[in-house]
């Protein structure tokens, strides 16, 4: 029997489906190597932004979120500055 996919000659008893592509009969998905599996290329930068926490009383919160609109918090803040 041949792979669909790369035509490679697979013995009929084999479970596991084509070495090459292992596209046939594949049961499952862990392990082994996989197209597109793995890390994506970046910009090699690595992170841009700082991450910082704010602390303020919940009715500090409440002011801060009525007057900020439909702004992100971080976006509000930072056109303050």
């Amino acid at each position: 029997m041949k792979c669909k996919f790369c035509h490679y000659e697979i013995n009929g008893d084999d479970k596991y489906g084509c070495p090459n592509c292992m596209s046939e009969g594949l049961k499952s998905t862990h392990g082994g190597r996989r197209k597109n599996a793995g890390r994506k290329v970046g910009s090699g930068k690595g992170r841009t932004v700082i991450s910082k926490t704010v602390a303020m009383t919940a009715e500090s919160w409440a002011i801060l979120d009525a007057v900020r609109g439909t702004m992100s918090r971080g976006k509000f803040i930072q056109s303050r500055l």
